[in-house]
């Protein structure tokens, strides 16, 4: 029980830093996270799958190369560069879902999929959202207002009092530690989103 315990702990911390890694990363517009919602003919990724993107210059994106770009006013997906026909004017030819390729010309900085995590969108798509950054938000500032409102238990009994007060205290100092962690890790998942 004990390990078990640890092994939970360790792996909420270990969750904890990877969003806080993506978040500051994310608000320092280094990378973005996305789940893949759609893809082109000629992409080998699947719907679900996690992405990590890079914004990289259009002008040194290569045939080959997985894109994250809206094509004629759809979404956002993920498309490969099927060919360069002009790289000064940022002129590409893309696949698309039907099969024929689109020829479009990108924006100066184009998000490039540098990274896959297979089948982990959906878990992502779960937790990041402005919805549940709020929800978070929200219940880290109620189990606050719960541990400031919640009565002191009352002194114990004769000599020992020195670390049973300590013992007491506890419960406030943790659901306090976890309202704390509960609003950052919102505050984090607000950045990504």
């Amino acid at each position: 029980m004990v390990f078990a315990r640890r092994a939970l702990k360790m792996s909420a911390a270990v969750a904890t830093v990877a969003l806080v890694a993506l978040a500051i990363g994310a608000a320092a517009g280094r990378w973005r996270v996305v789940p893949v919602y759609g893809t082109g003919s000629q992409t080998d990724l699947n719907r679900g799958d996690l992405v990590m993107l890079e914004p990289i210059s259009a002008m040194s994106v290569q045939e080959g190369d997985q894109v994250f770009v809206a094509i004629k006013g759809e979404k956002p997906t993920v498309r490969t560069i099927v060919l360069l026909e002009d790289s000064w004017e940022r002129q590409y030819r893309l696949d698309s879902t039907n099969g024929e390729p689109i020829s479009m010309q990108l924006p100066p900085t184009v998000p490039k999929v540098t990274r896959v995590v297979p089948k982990a969108g959906w878990l992502f798509g779960l937790l990041v959202g402005p919805i549940q950054a709020a929800f978070l938000i929200i219940n880290g500032i109620l189990l606050v207002a719960l541990a400031q409102r919640r009565p002191s238990p009352p002194p114990p009994p004769a000599a020992s009092s020195g670390s049973n007060r300590r013992r007491g205290a506890r419960p406030r100092f943790r659901a306090a530690a976890a309202a704390v962690a509960m609003t950052g890790l919102g505050l984090l998942l607000a950045l990504l989103a």
